[in-house]
């Protein structure tokens, strides 16, 4: 290895531990306030003293008065991801590129 590799890959490791951080500290944070007891949620430690699955039980039965239509909203969310993802993009790019190919035999 020569010295300008060794400089391009210490650049790139300045640059991708950063973003790695930044990306996994608030998937970090959700995870640990999920199975923090509720009266450890706001505590601000590392790691809660008694962790527990019971906030995804509340979840998942519907055990508190706003999850009466969980599932229905979780369905709704999901319809719509597919619908966007698989209607409304392939509509833009089709857009796009018959824009791009209208540009081309007009600057001819």
């Amino acid at each position: 290895m020569n010295l300008r590799s060794v400089t391009t890959e210490a650049k790139l490791l300045l640059i991708g531990i950063p973003v790695l951080i930044w990306t996994m500290l608030p998937i970090y944070h959700l995870f640990l306030f999920a199975i923090s007891p509720k009266e450890q949620a706001m505590g601000g430690l590392l790691w809660p003293d008694h962790p527990t699955l019971h906030n995804f039980e509340v979840v998942f039965k519907q055990q508190h008065h706003y999850l009466n239509f969980f599932w229905l909203q979780m369905w709704n969310s999901l319809v719509i991801a597919v619908a966007i993802s698989n209607v409304i993009t392939p509509v833009a790019t089709a857009m796009t590129s018959e824009f791009q190919n209208c540009c081309q035999k007009w600057c001819r």
